[in-house]
Formats: structure tokens, C-alpha cells, sequence
């Protein structure tokens, strides 16, 4: 029914006499190539002027700018169209990274417009011509198939919100404008793109509609036109604009009759397009990166996850459980600097990050060895360090408990049996369940928090600081303030900043620990990836320290001072391979605790606290010694 409205309502302009005008997805897409040739051109205006050059000079940097405007015009549907393409050939992150398809270990070098800002900036002609170049290339051989590209409302409502998605987390940040010289101007750019692509609707859309929009886009612009990139206020604009665009485009999409991609396709995405929000708990599927999602009852198999999840049964000495290492109290860390090795021998090689929002995460553990939650379960099972032990023996210890053979029929009415499948699939349900966008941060862009005016301002500056001066959120993206890559969240990111091995700055050695190299998958033995270590979350922060892989930093301020130095630069035990960039941030006394008040603001873990009562007894005696959440 939906359908046959949409077909009627953007097919009223012909029927009412208007049939001199195009229907707004013919529109959309005259505009979208017509830009796109304007983008080719003027990549082609770059290179003729580099060929007539012998360095980089302010005409050549005058016409980069220019090509990135005439990207950033038609950025938010190209993007949408081919993400892909737009990553590895336009405007990827300039880091090195390995194809994603080819069945062995295959290097990309990076390309596109931030390494080539990167070259321009750094007076590398020759770098920054040939990847100019490259690029007027690929935009030619990409360019004549937009032709045959079947663009429909759906997916033209759909990159609108993706485009918002775009502006907060990467635009505005500064992430894909690594000089940051002309983010603003890019972002005013492409919140123009976003109004003028929005008119093409105007014959749908009611007379409220077109002035709030024109209100909402206007003061859009007061946040960005005449301030430079440290004055943005992204807190006020993000809360009060781009969020609140992201749901009035769905709004719109429903108001016009016009499908949802959950009508369309059958299968999970990673955002859920229903949210409104980036700030709800909602925003984000955790569906789409559970491999057992569909597995039984789903609210049985949540709670008996958590049984097991406290339950010490799943480790060979039956004293240790999930709960040992991800203490609820601690935001599920464990406040070590390294995790207690099984029986007390010693300690594992790094500590326990959070499992809170974890499902989210495509790399798991802190080298990124594990891609979803099932998989992390049994790389802990069998780790002679961790519960050093195998499916089969716990099955066999928890078969002579009725308790749980009741259970497990439950929760799984088809299969009514405990073995490995239904074990793991209950323990990522659980997991999968602990996810929650509800802090102070969160509340405050609903207008619900209950901090004060005072705490609200210093809050604002705070992440202010976060998300511009201090480029956190170019590697903690928003809304997940971790390495979730976005607009579409299906990756996370890792990172090599040079950690040192103790907090000692003036005798600094960097720590051995290779991370994601040494992480045991074929395809992540890049030199490029020595010493690379997942992106953690930001969101609980002020309970998950001590800080870094190995907790060598046991306060926020120690973190801070480490960054605003340079990481690893400053502390001159960079790698050739760090990704963080080398610059002192020179962040003052007020911006530092402002940062972290901001930080604190971030925290929401206290629903998740409360524990089993009890655990399932066993017919052998020496099994109901077992201890909620474990010994040790």
C-alpha cells in the first residue's frame, strides 16, 4: 500500500498539469552528475596547472580546495552509491591498509584527497600530482555508469541521513580534512548540498515543512560562516541541528509514503534506520553483527547468557568466569593493568576492555583477533591462560545440573540440548544485550540531562575540545566515541600511537607488544599493523582504567598530557608506522579538565550492575562451591 501511495504522490505533479517538471529523483540525479562532471573538471583544472609547476604554490593549493568544494557537493550520495569506492580510491583515511577480498595478504597503498592534502602540505609535488592524477582517473572511469544508476526516493532519503552522519562524526571533526584548513568551509558546503537536493521535494512537501526547514539549515550555517575551526561550537550545532535533521529526514521519507529499506531487504544493517536519534540506545543494530541472532527464545537465551556469564563453570578450576575479568562495577574491566593469568600464575599480555556496546565491535580483544562475539567466547575458552579448558568437559560438568538441562530447553525449544552452539550463542545474547547510549552526554542532546547550567557549559566546551581541537573524535568517532567507523558502523578501527611500556616519559621505551601483527590472522602480518591496538571506547572511561592495553596510564590526565604532547612523538618512541599525527595539541589548563569533565559525562553502566542470586546446582557436590562471578 505504501508503494502505491508513493507512486501516486510523486507521480501528482503530471496528473495536476505540471508535466513540464521532472519528478524529484529525475532531478536528484541530473544535479548529482552534472556535479560530478563539475568534480572531474575541476580535478582536471588541478593537474593542468600542476603540469605547468615545478612546487606547490598558492594557486595549486587554491585549486585542491576548489576540487574538495565541487566532492563535498555531491559527497553524501556518492558515498551512499559506492562507499567502497569512495574509500579506497577518493577520500580514505591516508594510511595503508590491506584489500579486504583478496584471499592473501595484499597491501593498498592509500589514495585520494587526504593523502593528497597530506602531500601538498608536507611540499611533496611529484607525491601530490600523481595522486591528483590517479584520482582524475578513477573519477573518469567511475563517471559514465552513474548514468545507468537506478535512483529511487528510498535510497535518495536514505543518503540524506547518511549524509548527516557524515557531517557530525567526520566532516565537522576534521577527520577527512587532515590540514583542517578548510574544514568549515566544507561543511557549510555540504549542509548547502544536503538544503538544495531537500528542494527538489518542495512540490511534496507542506508549507510548516519548507520553513522549518529553511529555519533549521539557516541556523546550520550561523554555527559554521566566519568561525574558524577551534570555534566551531559542534556541541550546539550537532544538538541542535544535524541531530535533529537526522530525524526530521525520516520523518519526511514516512510523511511522502516512501518506502523504508527494512520494506525492501530482508537482511540486518548495521544502523537501525527506524532511530531518530544517534543518541538512543537504538541507533545502532546489534542484530546485524550477531552471527546467532535468530537462535531460540531470545529473551531466555539473554538471561541464561547471564547465568553463564557469572558462572565460574566455564573455566577448568571452576573459579574463574567472564565476570572475573568484566567486573559490572567496572563498566565489565577489571582495574588491572594486565588481567590475572588463570590460577593466579601471572598475567595475560594486555587487560580487559569493556563489554559494554562490545557487540558492535568487528575487532575484538585489543588486537582485533576476533571479529564477533561468538568467536570471542571460544578464543577465552581455550586460551591456557584464560579458562584453559574445551567445550566438551564443560558440557560434561553442566549436564549433571537439571537446572540448567531445563534451561537450556527452554531457551532453545528445537534443539533442547547443551553443547557448544547453544553455550556460545547464550553468552553473546547476554553480551549482545549490555548496550546503552543513556549518560549525561546523551540526555543533554534531548534536553534531558540533570546536570547544571555550570556542568552543561563546561560540558559543551568539553567536547567542544574532544571533537575539535584536541581530533579524539577523529579516531573515538561519534556517537560510540570508539574506533566504530562511521556512517555505516560495519568496521572498527585500530591504531598505532606508540604506547610506552611504563609511564616513565624521561626514560621512554616503547612497549613490545606488537598487537594486531602478532595477532595470529594471515592477513593482518603488515608491517603497518606492529604495534596496532583496537580503538576503544570512550562512553564509561571514568571507571575503566588503568589506561591503554597495558595500563600504563592510571588517570585521564596522564592520558590527556600523553596526547597533548604527540603520543609516541612526543614521548620520541613513535613507530615509522604511527598513525597519530605528531603535532602538540597545546591544549590549556581549563581545555584539559574541561576534556575530561566531558569524558566523565560519558558514563552509563550502572543499570547493567546487578548480579544472579544464584547459580545452578550440580549433582556433584564439589560443583556448588562454584562463586558468583568467580574467585579470582
Amino acid at each position: 500500500m505504501r508503494t502505491i501511495l508513493l507512486l501516486f504522490l510523486l507521480s501528482a505533479v503530471t496528473v495536476f498539469g505540471k508535466d513540464s517538471k521532472q519528478l524529484p529523483k529525475v532531478e536528484v540525479k541530473n544535479s548529482f552528475i552534472e556535479s560530478y562532471n563539475d568534480l572531474h573538471l575541476s580535478l582536471k583544472d588541478l593537474n593542468e596547472i600542476n603540469s605547468s609547476k615545478s612546487e606547490v604554490d598558492q594557486e595549486i593549493i587554491n585549486a585542491f580546495f576548489e576540487a574538495r568544494i565541487a566532492f563535498k557537493k555531491i559527497e553524501f550520495l556518492l558515498s551512499y552509491l559506492d562507499n567502497e569506492f569512495i574509500n579506497d580510491h577518493v577520500n580514505g583515511a591516508p594510511l595503508l591498509k590491506t584489500e579486504r577480498k583478496a584471499p592473501g595478504l595484499v597491501i593498498i597503498s592509500p589514495s585520494g584527497f587526504q593523502i593528497a592534502e597530506e602531500k601538498l602540505f608536507e611540499g611533496d609535488f611529484t607525491g601530490f600530482s600523481e595522486l591528483t592524477n590517479k584520482l582524475e582517473a578513477k573519477l573518469s572511469i567511475f563517471g559514465p555508469k552513474l548514468q545507468y544508476v537506478k535512483l529511487g526516493d528510498r535510497m535518495i532519503f536514505e543518503a540524506f541521513r547518511e549524509g548527516v552522519i557524515r557531517i557530525i562524526s567526520l566532516g565537522i571533526t576534521g577527520f577527512d580534512t587532515p590540514s583542517a584548513e578548510n574544514t568549515v568551509s566544507e561543511a557549510i558546503t555540504s549542509l548547502n548540498t544536503l538544503e538544495a537536493y531537500l528542494h527538489f521535494y518542495d512540490d511534496y512537501l507542506s508549507e510548516e515543512h519548507k520553513i522549518y526547514f529553511k529555519n533549521k539549515f539557516e541556523e546550520g550555517r550561523g554555527y559554521l560562516v566566519g568561525v574558524s575551526f577551534d570555534d566551531v561550537n559542534r556541541y550546539q550545532l550537532i544538538k541542535n541541528v544535524l541531530n535533529p535533521l537526522y530525524g526530521d529526514f525520516l520523518e519526511i521519507q514516512d510523511s511522502l509514503f516512501i518506502e523504508q529499506r527494512d520494506i525492501v531487504f530482508s537482511g540486518e544493517f548495521p544502523v537501525n534506520y527506524k532511530a531518530t536519534s544517534l543518541f538512543k540506545t537504538d541507533f545502532l543494530n546489534p542484530g546485524y553483527f550477531s552471527r546467532y541472532n535468530n537462535s531460540g527464545d531470545a529473551e531466555k537465551r539473554k538471561e541464561l547468557g547471564k547465568l553463564l556469564f557469572f558462572d565460574p563453570i566455564l573455566s577448568k578450576n571452576n573459579e574463574r568466569a567472564c565476570a572475573s575479568c568484566h567486573d559490572p562495577s567496572r563498566a565489565f574491566t577489571d582495574a588491572q593493568t594486565t588481567s590475572l593469568a588463570f590460577n593466579g600464575e601471572g598475567n595475560i599480555d594486555r587487560n580487559s576492555p569493556t563489554v559494554i556496546n562490545a557487540v558492535f565491535n568487528t575487532k575484538l580483544f585489543w588486537d582485533g583477533r576476533a571479529t564477533t562475539l561468538e568467536e570471542q567466547v571460544e578464543h577465552v575458552v581455550h586460551n591456557d591462560r584464560e579458562f584453559n579448558t574445551d567445550f566438551f568437559e564443560i558440557i560434561d560438568k553442566m549436564s549433571t545440573s537439571q537446572e540448567y538441562k531445563k534451561l537450556f530447553d527452554e531457551a532453545y525449544p528445537r534443539i533442547k540440548k547443551i553443547n557448544s552452539y547453544t553455550i556460545i550463542a547464550s553468552l553473546s545474547a547476554y553480551v549482545k544485550s549490555l548496550v546503552s547510549f543513556d549518560s549525561e552526554f546523551d540526555k543533554s542532546m534531548h534536553n534531558e540531562s540533570s546536570l547544571t547550567a555550570s556542568e552543561l557549559k563546561r560540558m559543551e566546551n568539553g567536547f567542544n575540545i574532544f571533537a575539535g581541537k584536541a581530533a579524539c573524535a577523529t579516531c573515538h568517532f561519534v556517537p560510540t566515541f570508539g574506533g566504530n567507523v562511521p556512517p555505516r558502523y560495519n568496521d572498527t578501527e585500530t591504531e598505532v600511537l606508540g604506547i610506552p611500556e611504563v609511564n616513565d616519559q624521561a626514560n621512554a621505551m616503547l612497549d613490545g607488544d606488537e598487537g594486531r601483527y602478532d595477532n595470529g590472522r594471515p592477513k593482518d602480518r603488515a608491517n603497518f599493523y606492529k604495534h596496532s591496538f583496537k580503538t576503544p571506547t570512550v562512553r564509561n572511561i571514568e571507571v575503566t582504567g588503568p589506561y591503554m592495553h597495558n595500563g600504563v596510564f592510571t588517570t585521564l590526565e596522564e592520558v590527556v598530557d600523553y596526547y597533548d604532547v604527540g603520543g609516541g612523538h612526543g614521548w620520541g618512541i613513535a613507530p615509522e608506522n604511527t598513525t597519530l599525527p605528531e603535532d602538540s595539541l597545546n591544549l590549556t589548563k581549563t581545555e584539559k579538565e574541561d576534556l575530561i569533565f566531558f569524558m566523565r559525562q560519558l558514563s552509563d553502566f550502572e543499570s547493567f550492575n546487578k548480579k544472579p542470586e544464584t547459580l545452578p546446582t550440580s549433582s556433584i557436590a564439589g560443583l556448588n562451591q562454584r562463586v558468583i562471578g568467580g574467585l579470582y
